[in-house]
């Protein structure tokens, strides 16, 4: 948004109550989501046995028709 102003008007000041505004900007915030930061991934354990460590995924389904 600060650049589409800079291209049409000089403004002297105006970054710092632009900045405040888009911050606060709930549509801003929806369709610039910003960086997105990844996390390092997490080293596991070796495993001493079969099935020593188990995974679940839950979920829910719509409700069929029938």
């Amino acid at each position: 948004m600060l650049v589409l102003i800079n291209h049409k008007w000089f403004a002297p000041g105006i970054t710092t109550p632009v900045t405040r505004l888009v911050k606060a900007c709930i549509v801003c915030a929806r369709h610039n989501p910003g960086k997105v930061v990844k996390t390092p991934q997490k080293v596991t354990p070796k495993l001493l046995y079969p099935f020593q460590r188990l995974q679940m995924d839950f979920i829910q389904l719509p409700k069929s028709g029938t």
